[in-house]
């Protein structure tokens, strides 16, 4: 499995700590606007299975560049409507499952049949 994790705080550096142990995770792509910060946490992580990538969550294509065939996108960004929008559109995009810690659930839960579309 290929995850992606958007957002490399606190929430997101915990799920990639979590996530590198798992045998059934082969991928796991940090990103967050601050490249640093991904590096330094793939540097604590000492993992093959990570890689960074610098993603703005303002900004579809920087999104949909990192989460090519990925299975699951993980959103930790902060909250903001317009990230989340992004990112769970991507998730839609590419097929992948998505997994919110930074709702913002009346715009996002109006796309709830377009999710039941595909299954």
């Amino acid at each position: 499995m290929k995850i992606l994790i958007i957002g490399t705080g606190a929430q997101g550096s915990i799920i990639a700590t979590e996530m590198v142990k798992s045998p059934e995770v082969s991928e796991i792509r940090l990103s967050d606007i601050d490249l640093g910060k991904t590096k330094r946490l793939a540097e604590r992580l000492k993992s093959e299975k990570v890689h960074t990538h610098r993603v703005d969550a303002n900004k579809i294509d920087d999104i949909t560049r990192a989460a090519e065939n990925v299975n699951v996108i993980v959103n930790t960004t902060t909250w903001n409507a317009q990230f989340n929008l992004n990112i769970m559109k991507v998730a839609l995009n590419v097929g992948a499952y998505y997994q919110d810690l930074a709702s913002y659930p009346p715009e996002q839960l109006a796309l709830s049949d377009r999710w039941k579309n595909p299954g």
